[in-house]
């Protein structure tokens, strides 16, 4: 299998996932092809980031290209990511190779950090890239029931449903509940989750300890918050350490996913949380609200659910934390690999 991630250099889940996936050819691992990102931060601003995602995967469709060229391998392709501009740039070439392929594709929902249009544009080729590969052998792989519903109006072939991962297993037992009335939002706080959003909309109790860990697109909005109303907010404007993170979940009885209702990633913060046995509270999204009512690992926040979240006592929050250890050790990276591999043995039969 050959693996692609144009992403790998990325800060985030990009390179846990391509690793935990690592076969035999692997267009990620620079030593072997000389492949380098092109951009390598990608968070500087919207720009900054739609640049790096089409030319970081243009430049690795160029790679490929020259890899089967010049190598005529006979693997199959497992495209991690999924871009559908410059994946339309693969069909075309592939019509030469011929070649069997895996897309997973993480969402199929609006990208709040592309402008209107090029959403627009990019949804009507992700539609007509879908109706072409009903004529490929390939399969595809999503993590959300919802975008395999979508995905099935225009793709006619397999489609298989793969939980996003956990982070390996990090705790040896159930967190205790210190009863501190304390949120952690932590990961990239970016544009597409909106959480600012969630803070102009709903007034958080004073009361409530709330820490913001994580390389902040908005600042000044923290920082104005703060200044105005909120003693109890402390931020952490920089990408955050194993270490670091591991003493913020310690001393936070929840963490916090306040996202918008229009996101539509995978929640990498929210898997984490699993491997530390964290309980979540969350935003009432259906993102969230389909993972709480299977997996019983948290809460959704309202004002309503206000005084549950902080009488609940402290076997409740034990049970919690064990659904969160439970759920880390049936999905996380080392165990993903495994998951794929019925997807890779049903496209060597197609």
């Amino acid at each position: 299998m050959i693996t692609v991630q144009p992403y790998y250099y990325w800060k985030g889940h990009y390179k846990s996932y391509a690793e935990s996936l690592k076969s035999n050819v692997n267009i990620f691992i620079d030593k072997k092809f000389k492949y380098k990102p092109i951009i390598k931060n990608n968070n500087n601003s919207n720009t900054l980031y739609v640049l790096s995602r089409f030319l970081n995967y243009f430049y690795a469709i160029f790679i490929l290209s020259k890899i089967l060229l010049k190598k005529k391998i006979k693997d199959n392709i497992h495209f991690l990511e999924f871009e559908p501009i410059a994946f339309f740039l693969f069909i075309i070439i592939n019509i030469f190779f011929g070649k069997k392929f895996i897309i997973t594709i993480h969402s199929t929902g609006k990208n709040n950090r592309f402008s209107y249009l090029l959403q627009f544009s990019r949804k009507l080729l992700l539609i007509l890239i879908l109706l072409i590969l009903n004529f490929f052998q390939c399969i595809i792989i999503v993590h959300k029931k919802i975008d395999k519903n979508y995905i099935k109006k225009f793709f006619k072939k397999d489609i298989y449903i793969l939980d996003y991962p956990s982070s390996i297993l990090r705790v040896k037992k159930e967190k205790k509940y210190l009863k501190n009335f304390s949120f952690l939002i932590y990961g990239q706080i970016r544009s597409d989750k909106n959480i600012e959003n969630f803070f102009i909309n709903n007034k958080i109790p004073k009361y409530i300890k709330v820490t913001v860990a994580g390389k902040i697109e908005n600042i000044n909005f923290w920082n104005n918050l703060k200044k105005m109303n909120n003693s109890n907010l402390t931020v952490y404007n920089k990408f955050i350490s194993n270490r670091l993170l591991k003493r913020l979940i310690k001393i936070n009885d929840f963490n916090f996913l306040p996202y918008d209702q229009n996101y539509s990633g995978s929640a990498g913060p929210l898997k984490d949380s699993m491997a530390y046995g964290q309980p979540v509270v969350c935003s009432n999204i259906p993102l969230f609200k389909i993972f709480l009512r299977k997996n019983n690992v948290g809460l959704i926040y309202s004002k309503k659910n206000l005084r549950k979240i902080f009488n609940i006592d402290a076997n409740y929050y034990k049970a919690l934390s064990k659904n969160c250890i439970n759920y880390c050790k049936k999905n996380n990276f080392n165990n993903f690999l495994e998951k794929h591999r019925k997807v890779y043995q049903k496209l060597d039969k197609c």
